[in-house]
């Protein structure tokens, strides 16, 4: 996706970020991302090595 695109619809996203919408989010289990781009990115990166790491632990392995 090119970045202007992506800035573009993190800048929306931002702006239709309100009080009643975060609450919301947060009471469906949802943590809602205030920053940008790449802080979502390495956020999703986080995430998943530590499922990678849980899962390697429990012996799970996936198939193709």
């Amino acid at each position: 996706m090119p970045d202007r695109i992506r800035d573009g619809i993190a800048a929306n996203v931002r702006e239709a970020m309100d009080a009643a919408v975060e609450e919301r989010l947060n009471l469906t289990g949802q943590v809602p991302n205030f920053g940008g781009p790449a802080d979502f990115t390495a956020a999703i990166e986080q995430q998943r090595a530590r499922i990678a790491a849980a899962a390697k632990d429990l012996g799970i392995v996936p198939t193709q």
